[in-house]
């Protein structure tokens, strides 16, 4: 698994070297050390010791991206939904609630009105 990432474009920025992003690729990983080495753009190297900074600094593919895309949708969506409900829901408790207001003002209108 660890040479999924062998091929791979990578990107990062460095402190004490401004803003820029840095661009490189993976080129080997070290089964024994359980480390990636990195070539930069501008020919320098550096080893990658943990998944958790490959995947940190990998440039996604464009498929990536788009499956990325497409599940941040259909959560906002899942969210905008379960908020319509929860406001439809609210709604019809308040009309439910002004409907048993309305019932009781008028039982109590009734009620003088007897007496």
């Amino acid at each position: 698994k660890a040479m999924e990432f062998v091929g791979r474009d990578v990107a990062s920025v460095f402190p004490g070297y401004g803003s820029k992003k840095w661009k490189g690729s993976v080129i080997s990983y070290d089964r024994r050390e359980k480390t990636w080495e990195i070539e930069w753009e501008d020919g320098t190297g550096s080893t990658c010791e943990t998944r958790e900074t490959m995947q940190a600094i990998l440039v996604k593919r464009r498929s990536e991206e788009k499956a990325t895309k497409v599940k941040k949708e259909k959560g906002e969506k899942k969210v905008k939904k379960a908020t319509k409900v929860k406001e439809e829901k609210k709604e019809k408790k308040e009309k439910e609630e002004d409907g048993r207001k309305t019932k009781m003002k008028k039982k109590k209108k009734k009620k003088k009105k007897n007496n």
